[in-house]
């Protein structure tokens, strides 16, 4: 974990078990076979974001592992079935493709917990209006014209049965010259 003076960089996340997480790498590399230039996310890095969090004080730690504990309460296990890989933005928003995702379905446990994250935490309540639960698998370099991200609008039906989702992690995104690390600052397990 960083040292107290730097700021932790948080997020609420879902993590899919490693079987799925691969799984679903493997529908990634299929779709891209002609699509040039990506980074794949590393296996254990793959998760759906249920609210950003941001910059966090240390001090401030305990009281927002409390509101995700708080917000997490009622929560029974629930099932998340990933259901087509698309590229982000969506249609039809022309910019350039940013990433390669895999959406999943939208259960109401899913949908209610990102509700009561983004009430309690999330700074930017527009973007919290625009949740659509996804699991981010490949990233495109930002210099991609539009034109390039265009020819390579992926989006299609995946087969993937369904995870259970039993437990929900706050996560400290720690950013290096190889790129972000991610940290389990504390795993909330649901039904509790």
């Amino acid at each position: 974990m960083r040292s107290r003076s730097h700021p932790l960089r948080l997020f609420v996340a879902i993590y899919p078990p490693p079987l799925v997480a691969e799984r679903l790498l493997s529908h990634a590399a299929a779709a891209l076979i002609s699509v040039p230039s990506h980074r794949i996310v590393a296996a254990d890095h793959i998760h759906l974001t249920l609210a950003f969090i941001g910059e966090t004080t240390a001090r401030d730690l305990r009281s927002v592992t409390e509101s995700v504990e708080r917000a997490s309460a009622g929560i029974a296990p629930f099932a998340l079935t990933p259901l087509r890989l698309c590229t982000v933005p969506l249609p039809p928003d022309d910019a350039p493709a940013r990433l390669l995702a895999a959406f999943t379905d939208a259960p109401s446990p899913v949908m209610e917990l990102h509700k009561r994250l983004a009430a309690r935490l999330t700074k930017d309540k527009r973007k919290s209006d625009r949740f659509a639960p996804h699991l981010t698998l490949r990233r495109f370099p930002q210099h991609a014209t539009p034109g390039e991200s265009r020819a390579g609008r992926i989006d299609v039906p995946i087969d993937e049965t369904p995870f259970i989702v039993s437990e929900v992690a706050l996560v400290a995104s720690v950013l290096s010259h190889q790129g972000a690390r991610h940290e389990r600052v504390h795993t909330i397990a649901l039904g509790d």
